[in-house]
């Protein structure tokens, strides 16, 4: 029984990794709100983000194993060090929101059911993450994390529970699944930049790139496989949060909601939604640091992977800023404990608004990329990802534009 535990762990690849890791408590955060708020009838948007954050990761893989150096490389070598030192700070910034955003949701998650305050746990959760990274022994705890994340699974039995219950709403999901619905009005646009931002995960594309430079094209169909199976079940999981947020019996749209109603109706689900969401949150603040530690190498023309980072001089270092950046930010929430679970919305709002800001920089860099390796001749993707890099544009160009003259 053991060996075949075992190679289930060792089955999941990277891809798999990389694309659960995208499935956050920011997501849960995000796609709960949007629901609460829009019911059914904001399913498109999240099908639509995770399609789109699935084709780039796939073209990135692609690009990465072709040309043997990541994003960070890609952009210095195209656009020079200044846009690429822009676009790091971005990325670094937005990635120090999204980590302590995901260590406040899961010691919310577990103040909901204990009663223990947030800040503390997510203090004790930080330490956690510190003696992971510092151990060098990520890859199998990794995987472990993965595996723990799937327990998250549990909002697809919510959905299935709300739909046996009510046969007749199958019809309104699937309306709200294919058919878009939209609303001229800036609380939508930015609610909708929220939903591409919370699905984006940036930080998700560089790490999985980051593995597989040394890689070769023939292991290509492996990692797509990986890629595919890991954002399958994320956009399962992503569709089911969105429809048992939108169950009138649940109805929340905060972390701390969630565990407090799950807690009511059966404890069991509570437990298991901690579990995972704690693992996720976990995973996610692990490949955050992993990803800001490795950009840095990359930016100075070193052309390895980040298995090979972490054994580097200056790792541990620099992962001590990282942690200490999402301390700073934490102590700074204690402070406004009283007002913690609206101070957490207004930041997750922003944080996932600022990562679609962001997001659309790689994206361009990987389809540019792309365009210039001869052996993908494929003239269908090639449009296809110009045309979805163009609407990222428009869209954040839109949204900017809404908040500053909101």
């Amino acid at each position: 029984m053991k060996l075949k535990q075992y190679s289930l762990i060792k089955y999941i690849g990277p891809g798999f990794i990389s694309a659960v890791a995208g499935l956050e408590i920011t997501n849960i955060g995000s796609f709960s709100y949007v629901a609460s708020l829009y019911g059914f009838r904001i399913l498109w948007a999240i099908v639509f983000a995770i399609a789109v954050t699935a084709f780039f990761q796939q073209l990135a893989v692609e690009v990465g194993v072709c040309r043997r150096r990541g994003i960070v490389a890609e952009a210095r070598g195209s656009l020079g060090k200044t846009f690429t030192l822009f676009m790091m700070i971005t990325l670094y910034i937005s990635n120090m929101l999204t980590a302590t955003l995901n260590i406040a949701g899961a010691g919310m998650a577990i103040e909901a059911y204990t009663g223990m305050p947030w800040y503390i746990i997510g203090l004790t959760f930080t330490t956690l993450v510190c003696g992971i990274i510092v151990k060098r022994n990520h890859k199998r705890v990794g995987r472990i994390l993965t595996i723990l994340s799937v327990t998250l699974a549990i909002y697809i039995v919510l959905a299935l529970e709300h739909i046996v219950e009510k046969p007749e709403i199958l019809l309104n999901i699937l309306e709200g699944i294919f058919i878009p619905h939209f609303e001229v009005s800036r609380d939508f646009i930015l609610d909708f930049l929220m939903i591409l931002g919370a699905a984006a995960a940036p930080y998700s594309i560089i790490f999985n790139v980051s593995s597989v430079l040394n890689r070769s094209i023939y292991e290509l169909p492996e990692e797509i496989r990986d890629i595919i199976l890991g954002l399958i079940f994320t956009s399962i999981s992503g569709v089911s949060i969105a429809i048992a947020s939108a169950n009138p019996v649940l109805r929340v749209d905060t972390i701390y909601e969630i565990i407090l109603v799950l807690k009511s109706i059966k404890p069991i689900y509570a437990v298991l939604f901690i579990i995972g969401s704690t693992s996720s949150a976990l995973l996610s603040t692990l490949a955050i640091i992993l990803c800001n530690t490795y950009i840095l190498y990359e930016y100075k023309g070193y052309n390895i992977i980040w298995e090979d980072v972490v054994y580097t001089k200056r790792y541990r270092s620099q992962v001590a800023l990282s942690i200490l950046t999402i301390i700073c930010i934490m102590l700074g929430l204690g402070l406004l404990y009283d007002m913690s679970v609206k101070v957490y919305m207004v930041m997750l709002k922003l944080a996932s608004i600022s990562t679609s800001f962001a997001s659309w920089i790689p994206c361009v860099i990987i389809v540019v990329a792309y365009w210039s390796i001869k052996e993908f001749k494929s003239i269908f993707i090639r449009v296809i990802s110009v045309l979805l890099v163009c609407f990222l544009v428009v869209a954040n160009i839109i949204g900017l534009i809404s908040v500053v003259y909101s």
